[in-house]
């Protein structure tokens, strides 16, 4: 859990400010927890795509064409 919100958490006299810097806050965090997620699957990706390529001695045209049927074949799904 992210005690970020908790520490950076102030009530004044404006619950209205109080509120707006609640949810700015949490936004934030939010948004910044999506971002670390998808850098980590993006990166496992590439190394999955290298490691197969690895494997292949023509690597080149291999590479291009599980590529090519990976971004079909996700396109789909995803």
């Amino acid at each position: 859990m992210n005690n970020k919100i908790f520490a950076e958490y102030k009530k004044t006299k404006n619950i209205l400010n109080d509120m707006r810097e609640i949810i700015e806050i949490s936004r934030k965090n939010a948004y910044q927890a999506i971002n670390v997620a998808l850098v980590r699957r993006n990166w496992l990706l590439g190394k999955r795509i290298a490691e197969e390529e690895m494997n292949n001695k023509s690597r080149a045209e291999y590479g291009m064409e599980i590529i090519k049927q990976l971004s079909e074949d996700l396109t789909k799904e995803y």
